[in-house]
């Protein structure tokens, strides 16, 4: 299995939280990696979960960045693809430096030699 990235699209902020994800993502499963990005297409946040979803709710309840967010990447990592998402987020952050990241930044030498293969970001679908 390899892994899957879908481009950033779009993001509804206000649209019920079972409509964020699309239906070729949702094939997908509900795990994986996110990017949000800004209006200009900066990196706001990476983060993983095992429930996007739920976790973007929470992110529009209490993150000071979700009212800047209007793109959104998703990655998903099968299992055997060779790729653990907790690692790849930690390299997106450590490679890409979003803006409201504070964890994961400046990983020590050690942690950052084992942050492969970094994956870096989708690209945008226009």
């Amino acid at each position: 299995m390899e892994p899957k990235h879908f481009r950033a699209r779009p993001l509804d902020r206000h649209a019920d939280w079972t409509r964020w994800l699309t239906d070729d993502e949702r094939t997908f499963g509900h795990s994986g990696l996110y990017r949000f990005y800004d209006a200009n297409r900066r990196l706001l946040y990476v983060g993983i979960s095992r429930h996007m979803e739920v976790r973007w709710s929470a992110h529009r309840t209490a993150a000071k960045w979700w009212p800047l967010a209007r793109f959104v990447a998703v990655s998903f990592f099968p299992v055997g693809c060779g790729v653990w998402p907790d690692l790849a987020e930690k390299a997106s952050i450590a490679h890409e430096d979003p803006q409201f990241n504070s964890n994961h930044k400046n990983p020590p030498r050690s942690t950052a030699l084992r942050l492969h293969p970094y994956v870096p970001p989708p690209g945008f679908g226009d």
